[in-house]
């Protein structure tokens, strides 16, 4: 499988608030980037479970608004979390995930249906995040039949 850099975005964390039963916590984030070469304006809220070894398990809901026009896209996101602090204290924190995009505006419609990767790096300390989106590319690299 093999992926292409599909979008990226930078998001500003806008508010945080702990869950019932405290190892839950929900985020929410908004700022600006591209995907599949159109500008938008993005907001997400995400919920994690943090589990007993630090690292998380979230989801996320959000959507996209083009900068310019009136196209929006709703996305939802799965992914998990490790800290990995590259040798610093308070180092960015990296997640990884998939996400799916639902769109009726033309624009965006190319997008319905696809599975993208992403990778995201948290600065805890500005509260900053950048996004990176890849589209998946599905087929069999052996050379051998599909299995149909």
């Amino acid at each position: 499988m093999s992926r292409d850099n599909i979008g990226e975005f930078q998001l500003k964390l806008s508010g945080l608030r702990v869950l019932p039963g405290a190892h839950n916590y929900e985020a929410s984030a908004a700022g600006e980037g591209r995907i599949a070469g159109i500008e938008v304006f993005a907001i997400f809220t995400h919920v994690s479970q943090i589990l007993p070894d630090g690292s998380e398990i979230a989801t996320s809901d959000g959507f996209l608004r083009a900068k310019e026009g009136c196209d929006t896209a709703f996305v939802q996101l799965i992914g998990g979390f490790r800290c990995e602090r590259e040798g610093r204290p308070g180092g960015a924190q990296h997640w990884q995930g998939a996400a799916a995009i639902k769109s009726e505006s033309p624009r965006f419609m190319e997008l319905n249906g696809r599975v993208f990767w992403l990778e995201i790096r948290f600065d805890p300390q500005a509260g900053t995040s950048h996004h990176r989106w890849y589209a998946l590319r599905a087929g069999w690299d052996d050379g051998g039949d599909d299995g149909s």
